[in-house]
């Protein structure tokens, strides 16, 4: 009796970590990282003003997660600060879908595995050809399981400049399917919230009757409460979800997210997911 005494305190503790902070109490535990993280190009050699794709690859260890851009309950997502060489460019990271990660009574929003965020640079217009510039970046994520650590790391990459550019035989492909797989509006998926506690979210997408695991993901933090079920209607013709108001009423104006979902490719279920604005009525 009082060990379960022990772990219940224990738990109590923890969660109240979560409900004090938007962000989980983060501590340190070893040296050992639970993230691998390394910079690749989809480029050999890049020419004077092009403008290419680079990807922050992220090898978390298995039991761990890091965090999407809306982290949901409790988190932060990962950030890169470049230092980088005069003229070069670097944009922002691109977000694959995400996947529901519960934990308790939290629902975060992120990733485990291995996952591939896009950045895509830009070389400027007199970088000189047989030249070798280094990207630079200032790296941090936060990783959780049941306690959560911040890691950071400088990461660096070498990029040869030509007179014309190659693709890296390794990498392009690679690059070049994480791209495509980021999600993004696609024509004839449409979207709508009506008011209400909770509120009904409705999206019109195409061949919905043959996905699974389908969930609304919103880009902005404290709009949808990540934790209750979200209820998913799926038919032939797109799905509908019941979405719980955090901090304000849903359906007075437009509602910004993802729709992620699996889908059957090549034998295998895969995450996709595709951006809506659903218009408020």
């Amino acid at each position: 009796m009082r060990v379960s005494m022990v772990r219940f305190a224990a738990l109590a503790v923890f969660l109240l970590g979560f409900f004090l902070s938007p962000s989980v109490s983060a501590q340190p535990l070893s040296a050992e990282r639970q993230v691998q993280a390394a910079l690749h190009s989809s480029r050999a050699a890049v020419a004077p003003g092009e403008r290419f794709t680079i990807v922050l690859r992220e090898t978390i260890n298995p039991g761990w997660h890091t965090y999407w851009r809306n982290p949901g309950d409790s988190g932060e997502p990962t950030r890169l600060t470049w230092t980088l060489p005069t003229g070069w460019r670097a944009g922002e990271i691109r977000w694959p879908a995400p996947e529901a990660v519960p934990y308790a009574m939290l629902v975060n929003y992120g990733y485990e595995g291995e996952v591939l965020f896009p950045v895509e640079i830009t070389v400027p217009a007199n970088a000189r050809p047989g030249s070798t510039v280094t990207l630079s970046a200032a790296a941090y994520w936060l990783v959780c399981s049941d306690v959560c650590v911040p890691e950071d790391a400088t990461l660096t990459l070498s990029v040869p400049v030509a007179a014309q550019g190659r693709d890296d035989p390794e990498w392009a492909a690679r690059v070049g399917e994480a791209v495509a797989n980021i999600p993004r509006r696609q024509d004839g998926v449409n979207a709508t919230i009506a008011t209400g506690d909770p509120a009904r979210l409705s999206v019109s997408l195409p061949n919905a009757s043959a996905s699974r695991n389908i969930r609304f993901f919103p880009f902005e933090r404290g709009v949808v409460k990540a934790a209750p079920a979200q209820h998913a209607r799926v038919g032939a013709g797109g799905a509908s979800f019941s979405l719980t108001p955090d901090l304000r009423p849903l359906g007075a104006a437009p509602l910004a997210g993802l729709v992620v979902y699996e889908a059957q490719e090549g034998g295998a279920w895969v995450r996709r997911g595709v951006e809506i604005e659903a218009g408020a009525g």
